[in-house]
């Protein structure tokens, strides 16, 4: 009996030191894995905006109905205007516009007759809040800048009590007006291809040059020259050529 028991209390150590060593380690292992599984997931990465290559969708050449109507009904104001744009991934428009005007402005009651002859020329960029939806029809938000080349003369007529009746006449030539216009335009598809383009704008001067000896009273393309903002409203007749890249 005593060997028997010199033999076990050995093994009953080696016995109890095992099972707590592998009790301490399935601790470990379930405390290592618990940790893992409360790791939150790395974010995903965000993704680069890729921009979309442009592409040519088509153009649109046309007149101004309004300079059409004053020439062919004898207004004071007469000309005409050439309306064209560019159209890119049907979201941008590339506008130019160029026009010749003629102001004319009398007073008989003070013998005066003053006209204003020049050229004009908008270019600007156009964004079309309807790029999405449709094709056809347009809403669109945009810039212009605006150059005038002009030349203007008065003639009149004095009548003094003692030199009696005589006549003058001034002009200045090589004139130059500036300008910047915000522009809210419409194109409504009236036939296949044929588009009514009405437009809004608001126009600020910059400034004149090279009238010296006669006060500047209209700008081509602008209007008023005494006012340094100005407003105004076109209808532009629009043809689609037929050709470009539909989405």
């Amino acid at each position: 009996m005593t060997l028997l028991k010199a033999m076990i209390q050995p093994i009953s150590g080696y016995f109890f030191k095992s099972l707590l060593f592998g009790l301490f380690c399935c601790y470990s292992l379930s405390t290592t894995l618990a940790q893992e599984n409360t790791i939150p997931p790395p974010k995903p990465k965000k993704e680069k905006k890729e921009w979309a290559p442009l592409y040519f969708t088509g153009a649109r050449v046309g007149i101004e109905l309004l300079h059409l109507a004053e020439s062919v009904l004898g207004s004071d104001r007469s000309g005409f205007e050439i309306n064209a744009d560019a159209t890119v991934n049907n979201k941008y428009f590339f506008v130019v516009d160029f026009g010749l005007e003629r102001y004319r402005r009398s007073d008989p009651a003070n013998s005066y007759e003053y006209t204003n002859t020049g050229q004009y020329l908008r270019v600007g960029l156009d964004y079309n809040l309807l790029h999405k939806k449709t094709d056809d029809e347009a809403v669109s938000f945009g810039l212009r800048f605006a150059n005038a080349n002009f030349r203007h003369e008065i003639a009149y007529e004095l009548t003094d009590s003692f030199w009696g009746e005589f006549e003058g006449n001034a002009q200045e030539r090589g004139l130059s007006a500036n300008w910047v216009e915000v522009v809210a335009s419409f194109k409504v598809r009236l036939l296949k291809n044929l588009y009514l383009s009405p437009n809004f704008r608001i126009k600020f001067l910059a400034g004149t040059n090279g009238d010296t000896l006669i006060q500047t009273a209209d700008i081509p393309g602008y209007g008023v020259a005494k006012s340094s903002t100005r407003a105004s409203v076109n209808y532009s007749l629009l043809y689609r050529l037929p050709f470009g890249i539909k989405n």
